[in-house]
């Protein structure tokens, strides 16, 4: 009838042994469609890691930014299912690279010359990323500023 119910939720809206035929069911399959935020995505109760990294979810170059403060790239998760909500993840980068530039004008001309006309994902405290070509304020970056970068 077009109603569409998460996996998880089966059971108890309307049980396993009552699914219609004809039922589609698509694995790893967000409802309605993903929101994207330039290349930093986050894992919802609607979006898996599937959902937006695809074949690449657990490739070292997916950087999983868990909501506890951890970091692991794909290869370094083995439980999916223990993913919490509120993960983001960037796909395609390497890193981190940390930023110990103490001065403003220095960070930002360091960025811009050596990674131009390439993504540049800035790792904050408290779980902050941000895209470094959205940063208005150079002087508000910490020490130790995690850098990823776009893969060519």
């Amino acid at each position: 009838n077009g109603k569409q119910i998460r996996g998880n939720r089966i059971k108890r809206k309307i049980g396993w042994g009552k699914v219609p035929r004809g039922t589609k069911v698509h694995i790893n399959h967000p409802i309605g469609q993903e929101k994207k935020i330039g290349p930093i995505f986050k894992i919802t109760g609607d979006f898996t890691a599937w959902s937006f990294a695809g074949k690449s979810f657990n490739k070292t170059n997916t950087i999983y930014f868990l909501p506890n403060g951890k970091v692991k790239s794909g290869n370094r998760i083995h439980d999916w299912d223990s993913l919490p909500n509120g993960t983001k993840i960037i796909i395609g980068f390497n890193g981190p690279f940390l930023l110990n530039i103490r001065s403003a004008k220095k960070a930002r001309q360091f960025i811009k010359k050596r990674f131009k006309n390439k993504r540049v994902v800035l790792h904050l405290k408290k779980n902050k990323l941000i895209l470094s070509k959205n940063l208005n304020r150079f002087k508000t970056l910490p020490k130790n500023t995690e850098i990823y970068i776009q893969n060519d």
